[in-house]
């Protein structure tokens, strides 16, 4: 059985990159500030594993319906130099949009009525199934979307391979 290595990035300014294994162990770290750090975090992430037995999944939201202009360049900015960064590393790379991978959770919609989750409340929920999940480690909102992603990936590519 080779070894995989599943890997969450929520390419949020204030997102995270996390990794899952086949044994279960798991890590998860909050997006680094630069490019550089960026590439060294995935650098020192996926050293030891053959390029072949890692899979990357990253969330793809699109534009945000936002008046932050600022907001959105930094959303923009960080989900480029990530793929820019895993696009050199010949991984296998999927995009992944948040209806997509929040659907395997079964999370509640989103909208502002009583039967249904504010946006704020989705982020609470997001994390108590991650804090359900990974209870091995601390899990902060920068990096619980990660873990749910990384999860999900580990789940969709057959975590068994």
């Amino acid at each position: 059985m080779n070894k995989c290595l599943f890997i969450g990035i929520d390419s949020g300014f204030s997102g995270g990159i996390a990794t899952i294994d086949v044994a279960g162990n798991v890590a998860a770290i909050k997006c680094p500030k630069t490019a550089d750090d960026m590439n060294d975090t995935l650098y020192e992430l996926t050293y030891n594993w053959n390029p072949l037995n890692i899979y990357i999944y990253i969330e793809n939201v699109g534009t945000m319906s936002s008046n932050n202009s600022s907001l959105s360049f930094k959303f923009g900015y960080n989900y480029g130099i990530w793929k820019g960064i895993l696009s050199s590393m010949q991984i296998n790379l999927s995009e992944v949009t948040p209806f997509v991978w929040q659907k395997h959770y079964g999370i509640p919609k989103q909208h502002k009525n009583k039967q249904e989750l504010t946006k704020k409340e989705r982020k609470r929920w997001l994390k108590k199934k991650a804090d359900t999940l990974f209870p091995q480690i601390n899990v902060t909102f920068n990096v619980s979307d990660a873990l749910l992603i990384a999860n999900y990936c580990k789940h969709v590519e057959g975590g068994n391979k």
